[in-house]
């Protein structure tokens, strides 16, 4: 399985070619991801992940074309990104994109806002989650099963009385 960790910043993931604009970063490949195209040949990677990076990007159309060009069909997409109503996302002057359970919409498989055409790339959603805190004791996994069958009331209801961190999205790459 050939992995590729886009924005791998010092943990890098293991098996996976890094990449990353800091010198400093366990990158195997230092790359500034707003330069199109990628240092990568067409159908390439089964698995791209993508862990608090796609937030600093300014233009995520492009970045999910390249992810799109560079995976092969079938290829998953992870991506980890910090949720709209997060304290943290508005911390950091660095992040350019904010992430609902929408935002991915324009690309996948099915979805109206498909018809806008920004893009021709497409992907089909595997998963949407907030995933619940490490060793969570069971209520609190019962409360996160609930809050992600339920992530539009959720969005559109609770999302800045009971704000989460991280939003996380699993996609597979359709060609």
């Amino acid at each position: 399985m050939k992995i590729l960790h886009l924005g791998c910043g010092v943990n890098k993931f293991p098996g996976a070619i890094g990449v990353d604009i800091n010198p400093r970063s366990a990158a195997d490949v230092l790359c500034d991801l707003d330069h199109f195209p990628y240092p990568f040949r067409d159908n390439v990677f089964d698995l791209i992940i993508c862990e608090h990076v796609l937030e600093h990007l300014p233009r995520l159309i492009p970045v999910m074309e390249e992810l799109h060009r560079i995976a092969r069909p079938g290829a998953r997409i992870k991506i980890v990104a910090p949720y709209f109503s997060s304290i943290f996302f508005y911390r950091d002057p660095t992040h350019r994109v904010f992430f609902t359970a929408h935002t991915l919409d324009y690309f996948l498989r099915g979805s109206p806002v498909r018809a806008f055409h920004y893009s021709e790339v497409e992907f089909r959603l595997l998963r949407v989650e907030f995933p619940p805190p490490l060793n969570a004791p069971f209520l609190k996994r019962v409360f996160f099963r609930l809050l992600n069958q339920h992530i539009d009331f959720y969005e559109k209801h609770l999302a800045f009385l009971l704000p989460r961190h991280t939003i996380h999205f699993e996609l597979e790459v359709i060609k």
